[in-house]
């Protein structure tokens, strides 16, 4: 799951567009219209040129930011993950993992036929290293609607894609990480369709922050 050998955290929560303005004071919003720019991969130097709402910060805005606490591993896990999201964000519906970034649900989007799934919904200062990502209102109605029959048929779909050669090995054709089991996928996917008809039922978006 994830980037391979990173540690990555993510958090799914219920929140409304203007929540985020309270939790992330310092954050942006997407820019309307996508900018140009290059970008340099971090392992081969090989400048690459795209296209991204990001917007462009100032030096002085680009700080590392002070997000939570710091917060010693003692105990079981889950526990941990919950002690280093903010308040602000543990006082919602929400749900705590590490390993996982937008590219685990790529597969699903395509299971669904819901693309994209996810879109920026906020970005930190570059050095903060995260990202808020909110999932469209289709995929959330979609979850919100499908029985336990079509819930299960695509869990086991999503465990077949994350384990095939795109998402196990890596350019070389070289196995570099485990696939998934049905089971494994189900208990990704049911309280991820909790949550997210709680949020069409409730009328709050579904969002994802990522942090690298």
């Amino acid at each position: 799951m994830g980037v391979f050998g990173l540690a990555i955290y993510s958090t799914l929560f219920l929140a409304t567009s203007d929540d985020l303005l309270q939790m992330f004071p310092d954050w942006k919003a997407p820019l309307s219209t996508p900018r140009d720019l290059v970008v340099r991969n971090p392992f081969t130097g090989e400048e690459k040129r795209t296209t991204s709402t990001e917007p462009e910060w100032k030096e002085e805005e680009n700080i590392v930011l002070s997000k939570h606490d710091v917060v010693g591993i003692e105990g079981d896990y889950l526990r941990f993950l919950e002690q280093r999201i903010p308040d602000s964000m543990r006082e919602r519906p929400h749900i705590c993992s590490k390993g996982f970034t937008h590219i685990e649900y790529e597969p699903l989007s395509s299971l669904l036929g819901i693309e994209p799934l996810l879109e920026p919904a906020f970005y930190a200062p570059p050095s903060a290293g995260a990202i808020v990502l909110v999932f469209n209102d289709p995929f959330r109605q979609t979850l919100a609607e499908i029985d336990d029959d079509r819930t299960s048929d695509i869990a086991f779909k999503w465990a077949e894609a994350m384990s095939s050669p795109e998402y196990t090995c890596n350019r070389d054709g070289k196995q570099i990480a485990e696939g998934w089991a049905p089971e494994f996928a189900s208990s990704v996917l049911e309280p991820l369709k909790a949550i997210s008809t709680d949020g069409w039922r409730n009328e709050l978006c579904l969002f994802l922050l990522i942090e690298f």
